[in-house]
């Protein structure tokens, strides 16, 4: 005989022995009676796939000795709903298909509906006749045969896992000898009393878990009443009158104090009179800290300077900025020196301390607060571009929002729908909970504009028709003069994390390294500088020819 393993939740693995023909919702009301739980609030899962109740174990694909998971519906207990049953009768003829509840009916019941429209149907239910002439009516369902009035009358449609759907019987009248009806029928009934058996189980299993919640219900009321806190006394129930105490007496031969007073003390509040001091009226004093400050204004929407501007005109432009710049250029500045030592230091960087998930969100804090604005250009199809300023911390919704209050009202409803996206490679900006900083638009960026038509809509009249040179002037002043200096204070346990290791380190390398860089081979590696850096290369897109970033 085969056998499964079921797992419980409770942790617990139950053995079930099957046959070919062990139907699925029998090894389901088996486990669930023997751990206690209730076989219409679970089901068996195989590999992540619920196993069909109104199948057999031949049919259900589970090989021998296999793990069944059994685990609560999460959509809550199973409804039964309503079966359509149909009875095929021995001459191949089928009876009107009708619909039954599964719980509550049993085959004899349905033979007895469809008796009335079939004469073979009705003298096969006279159990009288059956045993006289030992022919008895059985019904056929797969490879399990119900035979008899009374195994008829004892099987409901949900025993046979008909739960849900459509499904055909088949009727027959069996001409079976008397001592293997005997046989069949003492079969039958051990079927019937291990159920019982199972049933007392489940019904002790379920007294035993509702006496331990009353124990546990019992201890919790226990404990809470011994450490209940007597109620503190109210004011008034305090006396106001001194109370008086009488001394000892006479003849203890103490000192004439023959009674003394107390007075009550009332404890004296020395904040009663307590006042905010005028100089802070009005303000907010939970938003004192100025990075917190900061953190609240890159949220804000700020002022969009919208412009239009044509891509037609950074032809001539980009032909004089590819000529070749002068000596100046690549003399070696302050600002030079510092980028050298820090390309320097990021050849260490696997000396450097690995950062924990929080130590990368301040990181990415710092890097968002460093932009008090970012620009951003939308590409049309005519080559058109509309310019806007925004925060960092400003979802793409309000950029969406943005180009739709740019549009004139006079276009039509296709051209109104649209998506914006961004290349390379290209990515769809869908996400509209997402920030402007996530979306890798700081501190600029260039998005382009798709709509249903494919085609250019108008824009609205009282958007100024500017020059790339003013759309540059405007990215300049707001977006790359403005860039802040932000040291974050839960960064600086780090920096002087890494100015140890890099003490311990020998850091005289670096220093060697850095004097021996010349002067000569830095120019020529300020040539590609902006290939290095790959903000430096968004910013080259808005302030082409400038060498101040």
């Amino acid at each position: 005989m085969s056998s499964i393993t079921v797992f419980c939740p409770n942790a617990r693995r139950q053995q079930i022995k099957v046959q070919p023909s062990t139907k699925i919702i029998d090894i389901l009301e088996e486990v669930c009676k023997k751990q206690g739980y209730a076989s219409n609030e679970h089901e068996l899962v195989y590999q992540k796939r619920s196993l069909d109740l109104t199948l057999t174990y031949r049919l259900s694909g589970i090989p021998n000795n296999a793990v069944v998971d059994l685990k609560k519906l999460e959509s809550g207990p199973r409804q039964l709903n309503n079966v359509t049953i149909s009875v095929q009768l021995e001459d191949g003829s089928r009876l009107a298909p009708q619909e039954f509840k599964p719980d509550s009916t049993n085959l004899f019941n349905v033979l007895e509906f469809y008796s009335t429209s079939s004469e073979i149907l009705k003298n096969s239910l006279d159990e009288s006749l059956a045993e006289q002439t030992e022919t008895y009516p059985t019904i056929t369902y797969l490879t399990e045969q119900i035979v008899g009035i009374k195994q008829l009358k004892s099987t409901c449609l949900v025993d046979l896992g008909l739960t849900n759907g459509r499904f055909i019987l088949k009727f027959l009248n069996r001409k079976i000898e008397k001592g293997k009806y005997e046989s069949l029928m003492k079969e039958f009934e051990a079927k019937q009393a291990k159920k019982l058996k199972l049933e007392e189980i489940y019904q002790k299993k379920k007294e035993a878990e509702s006496e331990q919640t009353n124990k546990i219900t019992e201890n919790k009321v226990h404990v809470q009443e011994q450490l209940k806190f007597p109620e503190p006394i109210k004011q008034s129930e305090i006396i106001s009158e001194p109370v008086k105490i009488e001394t000892v007496s006479q003849a203890s031969k103490k000192p004439r104090i023959e009674q003394m007073e107390i007075e009550q003390i009332i404890p004296h509040n020395e904040f009663a009179n307590f006042k905010f001091p005028e100089e802070t009226k009005g303000q907010n004093l939970n938003n004192f800290n100025e990075l917190a400050e900061i953190e609240r204004i890159s949220k804000e929407a700020c002022d969009r300077m919208s412009i239009l501007y044509s891509l037609e005109e950074t032809i001539e432009i980009e032909s004089e900025i590819t000529s070749e710049p002068n000596e100046e250029f690549y003399n070696v500045t302050v600002q030079d020196l510092r980028l050298m030592l820090s390309d320097l230091k990021k050849t260490q960087s696997e000396e450097a301390p690995l950062m924990t998930k929080q130590m990368r969100e301040l990181e990415k804090d710092r890097k968002a607060m460093k932009y008090s604005k970012i620009v951003v250009r939308v590409v049309f199809k005519n080559r058109m571009v509309l310019q806007g300023l925004f925060r960092p911390k400003e979802l793409l919704s309000e950029l969406y929002k943005f180009v739709r209050e740019s549009l004139s009202e006079e276009n039509q409803v296709d051209d109104m729908d649209f998506y914006l996206f961004s290349t390379p490679p290209k990515t769809v900006l869908k996400e509209m909970k997402m920030t402007l900083f996530d979306a890798n638009l700081c501190p600029a960026a260039l998005v382009y504009f798709k709509n249903k038509n494919d085609t250019v809509p108008r824009f609205k009249s009282d958007i100024d028709l500017k020059s790339l040179i003013d759309a540059e002037e405007i990215a300049e002043v707001h977006v790359h003069r403005a860039i802040r200096d932000i040291k974050h204070e839960g960064l600086d346990w780090i920096e002087k994390d890494q100015k140890v290791v890099q003490n311990l380190l020998k850091t005289s390398t670096l220093t060697n390294r850095s004097e021996s860089v010349s002067s000569d081979s830095y120019q020529s590696s300020r040539r590609d500088q902006a290939s290095q850096d790959p903000v430096k290369n968004k910013l080259e897109k808005f302030l082409k020819g400038s060498k101040k970033f």
